[in-house]
């Protein structure tokens, strides 16, 4: 009956989570195009036209996400609105995962409060594509971590868990559509796999087994892609892109590893204050609820009404712009002090491990598990960062995590008052992130974009259909693609500059032109535009 009652718990509160996500999502799906949207699906016309990556036109990263937009739009179209029917099953199953991943250590109601903040912190990034690339990864890498935290306890029985075939195979999947987060990831996978082993006292056969598994799993789709490339004889030009011409253009290894942390260091370095007083209040926290004893029946009572709570101020904001632009102005957390505190906690997880394997004493399954979760969640940051500093939109699992533990270390008498509060902030939190995301919805690069309240209008271009945009906007796309179609004859010429690059995209993706780039001088491209 116990067990039944809890399945029921996480059906329900999976439920809900999914439920306030789709709200949002549905939406979103049909309002504004930002001129940083578009330049993907045109990729992807290019790959189906024959084109491809690497030969035909530059591309920075690993291939995987190009093939798999181009899969999608082969088969469903390149409509934005169906691009953005995909991007929201994206979004949704992102929180989904979050949701069950952070069930595999903490309770329903804290993951679902947990795992709804994370999502909606993450989309409050300057600018929100739902399919963009980096969305597309977020599935793999919370895949890889969800698979990591299920091998890890299934470890605790077992050496011979099969779950770390699929930690591998998402982890390589992680790597081919980003390199650099992906491929630390996978480092940072052999080394956690190396201490599981050395704080278990494990025998080197067993771990070099384990590492061997994960090693090779992760290899294969990794040989395969190189396979394919080697076979179009492009090998060489991917690996340039993807290695040499991906670190130029950020400035030098040594640039993309650290440059990041001096910039930053004054911030992180008054964070650290911060994350010290965080683990100082989950140990006296711990102290109190074992003093005290566990158990909290308001629980189930605070979650239930955070997402009634949540519902509530989500309708009013989508559908008041006074609400919204009140909300945009609220203080939302410096992704930094997330970064910080997780950094501390891997600190203390690490040493805590150490000191509990040198006193001889049983290993902390749950400790384990907090350490491989935060310690993905600092690769994830690290990443971020190499590619120009710590972003919003990869710290989902971060500040997940640290509402979490906040809620479930409370489980205690009178933790009620603490738990109420921390809930309080988190809806609050959703809605400044909802209310900033529908006045600003693109702030990228002096890139900007009327808000989601003027996204009223339509226009008569075919792929834009569904769309709903600002007067301005759509007044920008319908003359753009009135005029190219009025003077520009089949297999005819358009100038266009640099600094209209991702216009450019966008409008070849809206009118479906695949094209031919002949690079002129650095002033301004010719393109050969071949389309009706």
């Amino acid at each position: 009956m116990k067990k039944m009652c809890e399945r029921h718990k996480k059906v329900v509160f999976a439920s809900l989570t999914l439920v306030i996500v789709s709200i949002f999502s549905i939406f979103i799906s049909n309002k504004t195009l930002p001129t940083v949207e578009g330049w993907y699906s045109y990729y992807a016309k290019c790959i189906n036209s024959g084109e491809i990556v690497y030969k035909d036109f530059e591309y920075l990263f690993t291939p995987i996400y190009m093939y798999l937009i181009s899969l999608y739009t082969r088969i469903f179209g390149y409509s934005i609105i169906v691009l953005r029917i995909g991007g929201g099953v994206i979004f949704v199953s992102i929180a989904l995962i979050l949701y069950i991943t952070l069930t595999k250590v903490f309770s329903e109601e804290s993951s679902m409060i947990a795992a709804i903040t994370g999502v909606f912190y993450l989309q409050s990034d300057a600018y929100t594509v739902f399919y963009d690339y980096i969305r597309v990864m977020d599935i793999f890498t919370y895949l890889s971590i969800l698979f990591m935290i299920l091998t890890i306890f299934e470890w605790k029985n077992t050496l011979k868990s099969k779950k770390i075939y699929l930690w591998a195979f998402f982890s390589s999947m992680f790597f081919l559509i980003k390199q650099n987060m992906g491929g630390l990831f996978l480092v940072y996978s052999c080394i956690f796999i190396l201490f599981y082993a050395l704080i278990h006292r494990l025998k080197i056969v067993d771990w070099f087994f384990l590492e061997l598994k994960y090693i090779i799993t992760s290899l294969i789709p990794v040989f395969v892609t190189v396979f394919v490339f080697w076979r179009l004889d492009l090998l060489s030009d991917m690996v340039n892109s993807v290695f040499f011409s991906a670190v130029d253009a950020k400035g030098g290894i040594l640039v993309i590893f650290f440059n990041w942390i001096i910039n930053g260091f004054q911030s992180y370095s008054r964070a650290f204050l911060m994350g010290i007083i965080f683990v100082l209040l989950l140990y006296i926290n711990q102290k109190i609820a074992k003093w005290s004893g566990q158990g909290n029946i308001f629980k189930v009572f605070i979650a239930v009404f955070f997402a009634i709570y949540v519902i509530i101020e989500l309708l009013v904001i989508l559908n008041n712009s006074d609400a919204g632009l009140l909300y945009s102005l609220k203080y939302r957390i410096d992704v930094t002090f997330i970064f910080i505190i997780d950094f501390v906690m891997v600190l203390y997880y690490v040493i805590l491990l150490i000191y509990e394997m040198l006193r001889e004493r049983e290993i902390n399954h749950k400790n384990v598990i907090y350490l491989a979760l935060f310690g993905s969640y600092f690769t994830q940051c690290y990443g971020a960062g190499m590619s120009g500093g710590l972003s919003i939109g990869e710290s989902a699992l971060g500040i997940g995590l640290v509402i979490a533990i906040l809620i479930d270390i409370c489980s205690y008498k009178y933790g009620a008052i603490f738990q109420t509060v921390v809930t309080v902030y988190c809806a609050n939190l959703i809605c400044s992130c909802i209310g900033a995301k529908m006045v600003y919805p693109c702030e990228w690069w002096n890139i900007d974009e009327p808000s989601v309240y003027e996204a009223t209008k339509t226009t008569d271009i075919d792929n834009l259909a569904g769309i709903k945009l600002s007067e301005s906007t759509a007044n920008l796309y319908q003359s753009i693609v009135d005029i190219i179609s009025e003077t520009t004859e089949k297999n005819g010429f358009f100038r266009n500059y640099p600094f209209c690059s991702f216009l450019y995209y966008q409008i070849c993706s809206i009118l479906n032109i695949s094209n031919e780039m002949r690079r002129l001088s650095n002033a301004r491209f010719t393109l050969y535009l071949m389309y009706r």
